[in-house]
């Protein structure tokens, strides 16, 4: 499922760059970013973090880089249609997807398949694809950044992105 959120999002960000941005677009971009950068945080990085060997380094590592992707996309989100940055901005952002996805796909993956039962996976796949309804559809960088206080965050906040949304029928 996460590897499918990233070729969604690389054709997004590949539509996004090939000429002048529609905003549908970019709010496409903005939420699928921030659904996935919620569910990985709170469900995949604490699994990251206590069952591999560095996992403390490398999910606070990834959970970094999501950092850095969310403030780009809330910098997009707060943009004006037509903004002259936004190309610049939606390039950037391509690159970093890229750079982290790469990284998630190469190495982290498949070290936590190595080290999880394969029962563990599929629930792993079950828990993400349940928490995708629940989760924020809108960047938030300075929310907590892992564990408890960063579930409680995002379930705090998804409603009111929901209602953000819903305000300015956005996709």
């Amino acid at each position: 499922m996460l590897v499918a959120d990233h070729r969604r999002v690389a054709e997004l960000l590949k539509d996004a760059t090939a000429g002048e941005p529609a905003p549908d677009v970019i709010a496409s971009i903005v939420k699928e970013l921030s659904v996935h950068d919620a569910i990985e945080r709170v469900h995949v990085y604490p699994q990251v973090r206590d069952r591999l060997e560095n996992g403390h380094f490398l999910s606070q590592r990834a959970i970094f880089e999501h950092g850095e992707v969310a403030r780009l996309l809330l910098e997009l989100d707060r943009r004006p249609d037509g903004d002259t940055a936004v190309p610049d901005l939606l390039v950037r952002l391509r690159e970093l997807v890229a750079n982290h996805v790469e990284e998630e796909e190469a190495a982290l993956f498949p070290a936590l398949r190595r080290v999880m039962a394969g029962e563990e996976v599929d629930e792993l796949g079950t828990t993400l694809e349940g928490a995708r309804s629940s989760a924020p559809t809108r960047p938030h960088p300075h929310t907590p950044q892992d564990g408890t206080s960063a579930k409680l965050a995002a379930a705090a906040a998804a409603p009111l992105d929901k209602l953000k949304d819903k305000l300015q029928r956005r996709p």
